[in-house]
């Protein structure tokens, strides 16, 4: 059973206190009360208030810097304010809003409107803790087909991977053996022992960040580093493939803001992507460049390109052109493009696709160069659609926002 709405109320008249406590019970609320800002900043945080309605003359706390505080504090950013008051004049009206009110009813209030108001203020609450949830099953779906396309490509690396280190035990064995017949095969085990645990310690690390990331902290990522860490991991499958790889990076080129471990995925999603769409051997290019907004990477093959009727799906989850999903041999989830499109965004970045069937296929990624803000919308970053008949009322409220930096769309 869904518990009642949680309703506190400051005031420090007891009888207010009673007329609107009694107000709320009747209609079926859970209320508490405080008399002073701070009892009521300790018991929003203790009861998990769903709404406050406060007075703005307290004794000690003003209740402006209460609904401050409470906007402040993460663990009550999210209750709903209701500021009541005989203090109902605009400039105290907008003091309330700017300090981060959701509303305003004024003493004496009328008690039909003043409960519209209680329940206007929770039908919003109740939408913003439904979008909160919505957006928290989000993130945790994406985190889903992150580990899911992870695992999956691990799988396809992993008979390349264990024929790597089956190649690498096998050398060091076989000198092993010849040094223990003849001591003159002894440094030749010592270099072949260095050579190969050299190798096994690369692909063991490239294959830790990709598996094991750490915690997904933007730092700064030299792109030569992550194209190394995937040229490690992909390079049996390539050469069973019969698949060149190519790499063009400036040595100058300034490091990327991000997550070591999820540019890895991104980078070898795209490559095993290219990897798979060419027959009979072929060449997969990976360059970069400084760019106008940020470094521009390039992964283009020649390979056999994407239908231009898929073009629009791509990125979309468990579309594929390959694997069981798409009637084809190869393996594919249809995960792979949808995660690195994530990625990409979770970077705050930009990714394109040009591609021609038979020719081949270019992505280009947009991401962030170390030191560069984020990118964030002009003015506020808020954007108002403006609903109007009259057209002069219509100019004076457009220019008004847009000198107050809002982004303004028309309708009429």
């Amino acid at each position: 059973m869904k518990r009642p709405r949680r309703i506190l109320v400051v005031d420090d008249n007891e009888e207010i206190l009673l007329v609107v406590r009694k107000i709320l019970q009747c209609e079926g609320y859970d209320v508490s009360t405080a008399s002073t800002g701070a009892e009521a900043l300790e018991k929003t945080a203790a009861e998990a208030v769903d709404l406050v309605v406060l007075d703005l003359m307290l004794p000690d706390i003003d209740g402006l810097e209460v609904c401050r505080r409470l906007r402040a504090d993460p663990e009550t950013s999210a209750v709903m304010i209701v500021m009541l008051t005989a203090r109902g004049a605009p400039e105290h009206r907008i003091e309330g809003y700017d300090a981060g009110a959701d509303d305003y009813v004024d003493k004496p209030f009328h008690r039909e409107e003043f409960l519209a108001r209680i329940r206007a203020a929770l039908r919003l609450k109740s939408l913003r803790d439904s979008l909160e949830e919505r957006s928290r099953q989000l993130i945790e779906s994406q985190h889903a087909l992150v580990r899911r396309e992870k695992m999956a490509t691990v799988g396809l690396l992993a008979a390349g991977l264990a024929h790597e280190f089956n190649n690498i035990m096998s050398g060091i064995a076989g000198c092993a053996q010849m040094a223990r017949k003849n001591q003159a095969f002894v440094p030749t085990l010592i270099e072949v022992a260095l050579t190969q645990g050299k190798r096994a310690a690369e692909i063991i690390e490239a294959l830790r960040t990709f598996v094991h990331p750490q915690e997904a902290t933007f730092v700064p990522v030299a792109f030569k580093e992550v194209v190394e860490s995937v040229r490690c991991l992909v390079r049996k499958e390539l050469e069973r493939r019969e698949v060149e790889l190519r790499v063009s990076i400036p040595r100058d080129l300034p490091p990327l803001r991000g997550v070591p471990g999820q540019l890895q995925q991104i980078l070898l999603n795209l490559v095993l992507n290219a990897a798979h769409a060419i027959t009979n051997g072929g060449w997969i290019e990976i360059s970069a460049r400084r760019g106008e907004n940020g470094i521009e990477i390039r992964v283009a093959d020649n390979g056999c390109g994407i239908p231009p009727e898929a073009m629009d799906r791509i990125f979309d989850p468990f579309f594929t052109t390959k694997g069981s999903l798409a009637g084809g041999e190869l393996p594919g989830t249809g995960l792979g493009l949808t995660v690195v499109y994530n990625l990409v965004k979770a970077h705050d970045g930009s990714i394109e696709v040009e591609s021609e069937p038979g020719k081949g296929t270019v992505f280009t990624i947009t991401l962030r160069r170390d030191g560069e803000e984020k990118k964030s919308d002009s003015g506020s970053g808020s954007h108002l659609l403006l609903v109007s008949e009259d057209r002069n009322l219509e100019e004076f409220l457009r220019n008004f926002l847009v000198d107050e930096k809002f982004s303004v769309a028309e309708s009429y």
